[in-house]
């Protein structure tokens, strides 16, 4: 059977204690080890110990105009990306079918001549490294 703390709604007597520790510095020993085991002064403790320390708890909220043009922003990148999606995929289609269109003319042409073979060869790597690039080039502008 699982016992369940009783809850004091006034929470415990060395409350005020605690937190005059706190706003003053000055702890007993005894008072120390009470703030380790009551849970309800070790909550005291932590906020007394945060009101002391005078943060601002709205400073690091940001500010909701600035909140309202982050989202905007995401939300018109997300729609762009989305707008753009099928002609990446139309990009990098035309890639492999123009890829396999070279390596075929290649094949075709050291079948018809085997003279052809070594000039093609060299052209087609030149095309492939000029295609390449355009194509690295163009996915960078993005």
């Amino acid at each position: 059977m699982i016992r369940m703390k009783k809850m004091n709604p006034a929470g415990c007597e060395r409350e005020q204690d605690i937190a005059r520790a706190v706003r003053s510095g000055l702890w007993s020993a005894e008072l120390r080890e009470h703030a380790a085991g009551c849970e309800a002064c070790a909550e005291a403790m932590a906020v007394a110990a945060f009101l002391q320390s005078g943060e601002d708890p709205a400073a690091t909220v940001p500010e909701p105009g600035l909140m309202w043009w982050r989202l905007e922003l995401r939300a018109r990148r997300e729609k762009r990306a989305r707008a753009l999606r099928p002609l990446v995929i139309a990009e990098r289609a035309a890639a492999v079918l123009f890829g396999s269109a070279c390596v075929a003319v290649l094949v075709w042409l050291s079948s018809v001549s085997p003279s052809l073979s070594l000039t093609a060869g060299i052209a087609g790597a030149v095309l492939a490294v000029s295609a390449g690039s355009a194509i690295l080039l163009a996915s960078s502008r993005k």
